[in-house]
């Protein structure tokens, strides 16, 4: 009888044999769970354009501190009509676009308004609390490397960069087959000897788990068909 070999020679010799498979094109939506075949790229900056860190008023670092007449209000999704000029202050909500003009959020929480004229009691840093156009990504720049494994991080993180199809590599097609004159199907009667059968369950759910399309070998016949019965 030869002699067993350990794991790692054992894994080592499957790893040498193995090749990667070819790639598929799946919409974003379908692609969790897999691995990039190729890096995936931005399609555009994120973010798109400058927009606010905090909740808080739009303002020009030169004016703080100072008193501001408050000219406008920013919403998410609902940029500023006009530029912001000198000497004014526009309020804005987190995820708002950054008024042209304006190079400094100054949180709502260190600002008192009164009256639409707004007092900045101390001075406000160029650039604080704005989160610049491009700063997380830019377009064209990689978001993920060819190999990650996808997942809800990983989607979220592509749908914001404006990914919406990536190429994976397809799902290895892996079959499943169990042998033994002693094992049965779980709930079946067990005779003198037998046992029920458990690795071919357990092997089907982690491949399934790693990524793997299971394909069962009808070899399995060695164990007889059993109607399964739920509790009452």
């Amino acid at each position: 009888m030869q002699a067993l070999i350990g794991i790692e020679e054992a894994t080592g010799l499957v790893l040498a044999r193995a090749a990667p498979l070819p790639a598929e094109c799946v919409p974003l939506a379908a692609a969790a769970g897999r691995v990039l075949a190729e890096a995936a790229h931005a399609a555009g900056d994120v973010p798109p354009f400058a927009t606010s860190a905090m909740d808080g008023f739009a303002i020009r670092a030169a004016d703080a501190p100072g008193e501001l007449a408050v000219v406008e209000r920013v919403a998410a999704g609902r940029p500023a009509s006009r530029p912001l000029a000198a000497g004014e202050a526009m309020a804005i909500a987190t995820g708002g676009a950054v008024p042209e003009g304006a190079d400094a959020v100054a949180p709502i929480e260190v600002v008192v308004e009164r009256a639409n004229t707004l007092t900045v009691p101390a001075g406000v840093a160029p650039g604080a609390h704005v989160r610049p156009r491009g700063g997380d990504v830019a377009a064209g720049d990689v978001v993920l490397e060819a190999g990650s494994e996808l997942g809800a991080a990983q989607i979220g993180a592509l749908a914001a960069a404006g990914v919406d199809a990536v190429d994976v590599a397809v799902r290895p097609r892996v079959a499943v087959l169990t042998t033994g004159s002693e094992l049965r199907a779980p709930g079946a009667r067990l005779g003198p000897g037998e046992i029920y059968e458990s690795n071919g369950a357990m092997l089907q759910v982690m491949l399934a788990q790693a990524g793997g399309t299971v394909e069962v070998l009808p070899a399995r016949a060695a164990l007889p068909a059993h109607a399964a019965r739920c509790p009452s």
